[in-house]
Order: structure tokens, then sequence, then C-alpha cells
């Protein structure tokens, strides 16, 4: 099977998007097919497009301009490209990664209408609905969606929160739910651990943005804190809010509990993620967080807000905790009682990493997401 996989987000940004892109991408080839990803340049302008391979994936960098504040890319030559190249490539299935993002956008409505169209055409949500999409700018680029995507075969939500949220935009009869996946292999019960402290780590990982929560988080590790001094709260990740945040640290009189690591690379975060006591995601939404499934392979204990991707993954009691979004005495009482009882700790653990194995493996989910395409392909061969 010849797959084109479109993404506004790869090489050298380091979000959740790309990462799915590479990875699913991997463990496609290895399944035997030839697999493409068509991503823009990185540079803020470029005016020639460029080709390369990698791990025996061939990348098509298109060149655009770069829209200052936002990593999103512009040409208004690239539809005309795309459906040259997709043309010439004959490609079984094209696969535009995030509708939110004018790549895979463009990518998935370009192979639908051309003539004669791909016959497989996949698009994949990775966000859920917010209070933002009700401004003006999400109005207009919901009604665009809907006739952008009016004629994908299907569309991928990575969780039944990002399934609610597209539904208006494509019709719940077109959507197929299937998660992210997280390498298991790499993200283990194994891994040594990198940071070493005299008491126990409490641990966070996302962008340093409103919507993480990490102002909640550090407001409940005072309360834990007066009860566990030895405890250290590690934050891990770069954004606008760090200052600010080691600002909080600072007036709450815990600064010398509290690390943040900044942005680490991919190859860190194993043995990172493996220091960690409880792994804490006190996110406002979320449509279904790496950084989860990343702490739920590794055997990690996870304490998680009730809301969007979080409530769809973490059974309450089962595999994880579930607290209140936005508030500290319920997150700090929630990880206060896992430090306390180290038995329910590593029991939550331990179904986490059968979880992670048994629904969220990259094998997995290349495997459900390669039966999509073979069912798509064959139901239009019978026709």
């Amino acid at each position: 099977m010849k797959i084109a996989m479109a993404t506004e987000y790869f090489l050298p940004y380091a979000g959740g998007v790309k990462t799915v892109t590479c990875e699913l991408s991997k463990k496609l080839l290895e399944m035997g097919n030839e697999v493409h990803i068509i991503a823009p340049r990185d540079e803020r302008a470029t005016f020639t497009d460029k080709k390369y391979a990698l791990d025996g994936i061939t990348v098509h960098r298109l060149c655009g301009f770069r829209i200052p504040g936002l990593y999103a890319s512009f040409n208004v030559f690239t539809p005309f490209k795309l459906k040259e190249f997709f043309k010439r490539e004959k490609f079984d299935v094209v696969h535009g990664q995030h509708i939110f993002t004018p790549m895979g956008v463009i990518a998935a409505n370009t192979a639908s209408v051309m003539h004669p169209r791909v016959d497989c055409v996949i698009a994949t949500t990775h966000s859920v609905y917010s209070a933002g999409m009700e401004s003006l700018f999400f109005k207009f680029w919901k009604k665009m969606l809907r006739r952008s995507l009016s004629k994908i075969d299907k569309l991928i939500a990575v969780s039944k929160s990002a399934a609610r949220a597209a539904a208006p935009i494509v019709g719940m009869d077109k959507i197929v739910i299937i998660p992210n996946g997280v390498d298991v292999h790499k993200f283990s019960p194994a891994n040594k651990r990198l940071l070493h402290a005299n008491g126990p780590i409490v641990m966070s990982v996302g962008r340093l943005v409103k919507v993480k929560g990490f102002t909640t988080l550090l407001e409940s590790a005072r309360e834990v804190i007066a009860d566990f001094p030895d405890a250290i709260f590690v934050i891990v990740g770069g954004g606008k809010m760090y200052n600010k945040l080691a600002g909080l640290a600072r007036k709450l009189g815990i600064k010398k509990n509290v690390r943040m690591l900044g942005e680490k690379k991919p190859a860190e975060m194993p043995g990172l993620i493996a220091s960690c006591d409880v792994f804490v995601l006190a996110s406002l939404k979320e449509a279904q967080p790496r950084a989860l499934l990343e702490a739920m392979a590794s055997g990690k204990t996870v304490v998680g807000t009730r809301v969007n991707g979080i409530l769809d993954t973490i059974q309450n009691g089962k595999n994880g905790l579930l607290v209140k979004p936005g508030d500290p005495k319920h997150l700090a009482g929630a990880i206060k009682e896992l430090l306390r009882d180290a038995g329910t700790a590593k029991k939550l653990g331990r179904a986490a990493r059968r979880d992670a194995v048994e629904k969220y493996s990259w094998e997995k989910v290349a495997g459900q997401t390669y039966s999509l395409y073979e069912r798509i392909l064959e139901e239009k061969r019978c026709r």
C-alpha cells in the first residue's frame, strides 16, 4: 500500500502531532507499506521544496511562509502542488493529520475532490471543544472545515471527546475512534531513574500554558508538602508561563521543593518519567495527552483531571485517580492518598501499564489504522 501522511507539524517541532505522524508512519513502514510524509518547510520563508529520506520514509517539505505567532504555514500554490503530486505518485491512501491546521486539511480536501480522487482519504482530529472555538475565527474555520472535509472517507478521532467535538463538522457516522499510541518498549517499568531525591517525586509533563493546569498543580503542592516536607514536584516542559510559574512557586514558599526542568529531548523522557512516584496531569482540557500514555506505559500511578480525553482514558480507582479540574485541594488529597498507600499506588500503576500495552501500543494503533485503510479500499473495489 502506498500511503501519504500530511502534517503541519514535523521536525524539529517536538509536539504530540509530530510524534503521532512519525511513530504511525514508522509502524506502517514496518508492516510493508511505502510511506511518504508531506509537511511544510520549517524556515520562516522558503521558495523551493525539499525532498529527503528519513529511516526509510520519503519526506517532502513544501515551501511557503510561516504565519507570525503561529506554527502554521501559508502558500496559495499548495493545493495545486498537492494535486499534481497525488496524480503523479498514485497513492492508495492520503491521511491528513490534525484538522485544525492547514496542511492536513488541504491535503485531505485536495485528495478527495480531485479527479480521479485518491481511493482512500482519511483525516485525524487531535482536538477537543473549548470556549475558544466559539470565537469568530473558529466559527469561520469550522464552517470551512465542513466544506473541506465533506468528501473524505473517514475522520479518525483520538478519543470519544475528540469525536464529539468533531461531530458537528463531519457527522458522527463518518467518525472512527482510534487512540493515540505510545511506544511501550521505550516507556517501560524496567527503565532506570534519571532523577533521585530524598523524598517522593511528583511529576507533570507538558507545555507551560494555562490550559495545562500547572497553577493548580503548584497550589496543590503546598498542601502536599505540608504533610510530606521532602516531596519534590518536577515540571518538565517549556513555554510562555515558565517565569510566572517559577514566581508562583516562590510566592507559595515551595521554591526548594519545585524543579522546573524546561523542555527535554525525547530520548530523556523515559528515564525522567521512570523517576517519579506519582504522575499528575492537572489539565483543563485534553484530547488524549501523549504524556498520559507515556506515564501509563511506564507503570506509573496517574492522577488526572475529569476532562475530555483524560476521562476517556483513566478509570477512577482502576488504572489511576481522577480529580476535579482547577481544584487544588482535591488534587492534593489524591496525591497524598497515593503517597501514603504504596500498595494502592503500585496496583494502579500495574493496571495502567496493562492498559497501555493492550490498548495504546503503536503496534495496536497502527494495526487499527491499517485495517481502516483496507476496509475503505475494499469497499471502493467492490463498487
